[in-house]
């Protein structure tokens, strides 16, 4: 199966440079074709209010306070901009997949992300896995993310992130 992946490492300061540059990330996906299924990944240096619980909001907004920064954002653009271009999040899906596999399964809404980033400090989930497959034409290869990990290391000041997919090939 032919797949796109893109690895990407956006702006750390300002979410609306992020947000023009995943615009541009999205259109050199386009022009390898949209009939092949694409993954997006790396440091988006972005999150979002509803990756967290309300004790991790607490403590971001905290750091946030503590060194005088503008309160973040409770929506991502970046990750916006991907949702409305077709993307999904790996880490979502699969929690999603596993509540439906499970029966009698009540702790399903509380399978936030970990946080990836910092290793010292972790406090928010910045490093991301997002897919997307074609929805028509002759041929349509999907994905399906089976596993969502984190790996506890500290090689870098960020938490890396594994996802297993697998694909499916369908002819029409």
């Amino acid at each position: 199966m032919d797949l796109c992946i893109c690895f990407t490492h956006l702006d750390h300061k300002s979410e609306e440079l992020r947000g023009k540059q995943v615009l541009q990330g999205l259109d050199q996906c386009k022009s390898i074709g949209e009939t092949i299924p694409c993954v997006i990944c790396g440091d988006l240096n972005t999150f979002q209010r509803s990756d967290c619980n309300s004790e991790s909001w607490d403590s971001i907004l905290n750091l946030y306070q503590e060194n005088q920064w503008p309160a973040p954002p409770e929506q991502s653009l970046v990750l916006g901009a991907l949702k409305e271009a077709g993307f999904r999040d790996a880490h979502w899906d699969v929690i999603q997949t596993k509540h439906n596999n499970a029966k009698g399964d009540d702790d399903h809404n509380n399978n936030f992300p970990d946080p990836t980033s910092w290793t010292n400090r972790p406090l928010m989930r910045i490093d991301h896995i997002l897919y997307k497959s074609p929805s028509e034409g002759i041929t349509t290869n999907s994905l399906l993310p089976v596993s969502y990990r984190r790996i506890n290391t500290d090689a870098s000041d960020h938490f890396p992130v594994v996802v297993d997919f697998e694909g499916y090939t369908t002819s029409c």
